[in-house]
């Protein structure tokens, strides 16, 4: 719940670039968490994705 708030807020934040790199990056995401079998490695994907989302929203992260 908390990733999907804290992505639909950075979304409405963004510019289109930045938008474009959300997107992007969630396919990426979804992938790998698909891929985590223990409740630990989803927990390291989450917040390795929220960090991740921060550094688009705050210009640390281009293509």
């Amino acid at each position: 719940m908390q990733l999907s708030n804290f992505y639909r807020q950075s979304w409405d934040r963004a510019d289109e670039g930045k938008r474009g790199l959300l997107l992007g990056t969630r396919q990426q995401f979804n992938v790998r968490r698909d891929a985590r079998a223990s409740p630990d490695c989803l927990t390291t994907a989450y917040v390795a994705r929220l960090r991740e989302i921060g550094d688009i929203i705050a210009g640390r992260k281009s293509r």
